[in-house]
């Protein structure tokens, strides 16, 4: 999303009554649309893919449903960082791929993080879409909470189970926003050195430590389920 919310930022896009603003409230318009809507036509893509019940399948229905918060955001940080540094990287030799990966993306860490944490919240939180398109080879973790439930409501059972999926998200925003800075003012050589790079490490970092969470949580809950069953 850092591509297209770069080039709505700094270049100007007309297209009959169309500019840049109506095309970034487009982009953000697609989270205001009912999730049942969109529901029916992935159902039927993903069975026509043979992706239905399929890690693969949600990881690309998920990287389209949350693409546009991740664009909406980094437009307005990129609106503050000055365009000068766009100008100065063209004339010291640069191209426009080189000055957005080596000076722009790296004076927009923080904006990366902060979409990367929308994202990885409204990922980790849905639930409608786990459940419509997964059946048994694939269940994500709020999926697995709501299957806790029985005939009989096991409401200790279900209290600890969201308590228990609800706490990662807590430890990593609190790791990211008030331990983010101090960890990377260290780096901030290598951070400008590897550019691009670098901000993509954290971010893949990130991610793959929310999964292995999630994935452990869901086992978990798996076992509790065999042993009370």
């Amino acid at each position: 999303g850092t591509l297209a919310a770069y080039s709505l930022s700094r270049f100007t896009f007309r297209v009959g009554p169309i500019r840049n603003g109506d095309i970034t409230f487009f982009f953000i318009s697609q989270r205001i649309m009912p999730p049942v809507v969109l529901s029916i036509p992935f159902f039927i893509m993903l069975g026509k893919l043979g992706l239905l019940d399929t890690l693969f399948g949600l990881v690309l229905v998920y990287v389209v449903l949350l693409m546009p918060i991740a664009v909406w955001i980094m437009v307005d940080f990129f609106n503050k960082v000055p365009v000068e540094i766009d100008e100065t990287a063209l004339i010291d030799g640069c191209n426009p791929y080189q000055a957005f990966f080596k000076v722009v993306l790296p004076n927009s860490v923080p904006g990366i993080i902060v979409a990367g944490m929308f994202c990885m919240i409204f990922g980790w939180t849905d639930f409608f879409f786990a459940f419509i398109l997964t059946f048994t080879e694939v269940q994500l973790l709020p999926v697995a909470i709501v299957a806790l439930n029985s005939s009989i409501t096991p409401w200790w059972s279900l209290s600890a189970a969201a308590l228990v999926s609800v706490a990662p998200l807590v430890v990593v925003a609190f790791v990211v926003f008030m331990l983010a800075a101090k960890l990377l003012m260290p780096f901030e050589e290598e951070l400008k050195v590897y550019g691009a790079f670098g901000v993509v490490l954290i971010v893949l970092v990130l991610s793959l430590i929310s999964y292995l969470i999630e994935s452990l949580i869901t086992r978990l809950i798996k076992v509790y389920r065999k042993k009370s069953g």
